[in-house]
């Protein structure tokens, strides 16, 4: 009897094991990542007693080694995002690549290491591969560089070709490394002053520079890099501020504290000039709340503070695909699922619908509290059209004007390119199409603002209207030289003009529209000899190839 109690106990044991093991295999519990982990040498030797850690978002993480022939698996790990670390003693540690995990998935990721002080020829080959054209933009940059640093100082031909060949060969040295790799990548990824602001800092770098040029022309040259940043920079907070005064109806005070905050707590300044000029009110909401972590809620009142939160709840964690205005990136799939027929009409979607019509309430509110102290009658004539404002707003929505305004927006630019159409003829068809104005500019609420208030009061009113407008314009001129600046390496002559041109271009829209259309007129109107061949070449590269043929 005894006996058989032990029996039954071991099949259950081995029912239990056996569970135990199904589970971890069952695709519903996660997924696999495997791999194999080899040197560089020409065989590719397995490495084997390599530590892998997987670390998940959260922090937790998972761990495993490679066997004797440098393999390594790690099942049941949960569906996410994660990031793979190895490191062994007596080799260069690697970290930080990320990877998805779905489950049921089986996920190989192979990995090569080098050792401590070995950077052989397959360590250079591997760093190429990883970045094709990498070379090429640093290359073209020196050209660029070159030619700038021997106008400014006066330097000889052959000054100017030793400095360009001595800087460029002790960067192919340099990026056999693979930490030196993944640092010249991204600030090549940042933009041409971010690039060169490292050229002339780095330790492979900086004594080529420090070999051709005096002291104090490296210093002078490193100042003036860095001044072009910092103007790049304030360009960037300064045209987030307006956005967000678009959408918050800030006072003067609240957008200059929304600017200093920003210039404050941003660590990482490159973050923000590498930015697309295309940015829209979503994509600073998402920037400033996901990737920045900066909160607004001490500079703002009440009511902006619900708009705020609004937007940030219809942004997400993950950027925006699309640059329209705000609440618009959910705009298309609202209308589709009110459309007859469609079976998407779910609670999340008319959860949206309802988020929306808050945020544009909230709006109105908040703009109506910069008129300042209403009596009792006007702020309920107010209240009143807001909700019939706001009524027709929500039934107008997604019907398409921007994404006509762009799809034709495209077509001309490729009708100017062909020269099958002048780029003015261009412009007065954009501004057919210029798109559907902000809640706050409803010819209804406008009306009735203007009835509501005096007429002195109104007139300082429009004039403040005027002034916000013409801010939104000048923070996108300015960031328009401060991208060009930072691409060409503009000196203070060029600039000069540069800011001259941009400041006659008509720009009859806003925001992301009033982009295209620079970009439509820009070209036209630059003259080519301003700029030397390297920056013509960089211009073209900017606005298209048959833009300013020389």
């Amino acid at each position: 009897m005894t006996r058989l109690i032990f029996m039954l106990i071991a099949v259950a044991c081995v029912g239990m094991f056996s569970g135990i093991t199904f589970a971890q295999d069952n695709p519903l519990n996660g997924g696999t990542i495997r791999g194999t982990i080899a040197d560089l040498t020409q065989g590719q030797k397995p490495i084997e007693g390599v530590e892998i850690k997987i670390v998940a978002q959260d922090g937790t993480a998972y761990t495993t080694k490679t066997d004797a022939n440098g393999d390594y698996k790690k099942s049941g790990i949960p569906a996410g995002r994660y990031t793979i670390s190895i490191y062994k003693e007596g080799y260069n540690a690697r970290s930080g690549k990320p990877v998805t995990i779905v489950n049921g998935g089986d996920h190989y990721v192979p990995f090569n290491m080098t050792e401590k002080g070995n950077f052989g020829p397959r360590a250079e080959v591997s760093a190429r591969r990883a970045d094709p054209t990498l070379d090429r933009k640093i290359e073209s940059l020196l050209q660029g560089v070159a030619e700038n640093i021997g106008k400014r100082y006066n330097l000889d031909e052959p000054v100017v070709k030793a400095l360009r060949q001595s800087i460029f060969k002790s960067i192919q040295t340099a990026l056999t490394q693979d930490e030196n790799l993944r640092v010249f990548a991204k600030a090549a990824t940042d933009g041409n002053v971010a690039l060169l602001e490292l050229l002339l800092l780095h330790p492979s770098t900086k004594p080529v520079f420090t070999k051709h040029l005096t002291d104090t022309q490296l210093k002078d040259y490193l100042k003036l890099n860095r001044a072009r940043q910092q103007r790049h920079l304030q360009a960037t907070v300064h045209q987030i501020a307006v956005l967000f005064d678009q959408e918050l109806s800030l006072t003067t005070d609240q957008r200059q504290r929304v600017e200093q905050l920003l210039l404050d707590t941003t660590a990482d300044k490159s973050f923000l000039t590498a930015m697309s000029m295309m940015i829209d009110p979503l994509n600073a909401v998402h920037l400033v709340h996901y990737q920045l972590k900066i909160s607004l809620d001490e500079i703002l009142s009440q009511t902006q503070s619900k708009i705020w939160h609004g937007l940030v709840k219809t942004s997400t964690e993950e950027p925006p695909s699309i640059f329209v205005r705000l609440p618009g990136v959910e705009m298309e799939d609202v209308v589709d699922t009110a459309e007859p027929g469609n079976k998407d009409n779910t609670p999340e979607s008319q959860e949206r619908i309802k988020q929306m019509q808050e945020i544009a309430e909230a709006k109105l509110k908040a703009h109506t509290e910069l008129l300042g102290l209403l009596n009792k009658d006007a702020d309920q004539r107010l209240q009143m059209v807001t909700k019939g404002v706001v009524q027709q707003y929500m039934e107008t929505q997604g019907k398409g004007p921007e994404t006509v305004f762009r799809e034709t927006a495209a077509k001309l630019r490729q009708a100017v390119e062909a020269g099958e159409i002048t780029h003015e003829k261009a412009t007065e068809k954009l501004e057919i199409l210029r798109g559907k104005p902000d809640i706050t500019d409803h010819p209804l609420y406008q009306q009735t603002i203007k009835d509501v208030l005096s007429e002195d009061a109104f007139k300082q009113y429009r004039a403040h209207q005027t002034e916000r407008d013409n801010l939104r314009q000048q923070a996108l001129r300015d960031r328009m030289v401060a991208i060009i600046d930072s691409q060409l390496l503009l000196d203070e002559t060029q600039r000069n003009y540069l800011e001259t041109v941009v400041a006659q271009l008509t720009l009859r829209a806003s925001n992301e529209d009033a982009v295209i259309e620079m970009f439509i007129q820009l070209p036209q109107q630059v003259d080519a000899e301003m700029l030397n061949p390297w920056q013509r070449r960089e211009f073209r590269h900017m606005f298209g190839p048959p833009m300013m043929e020389e």
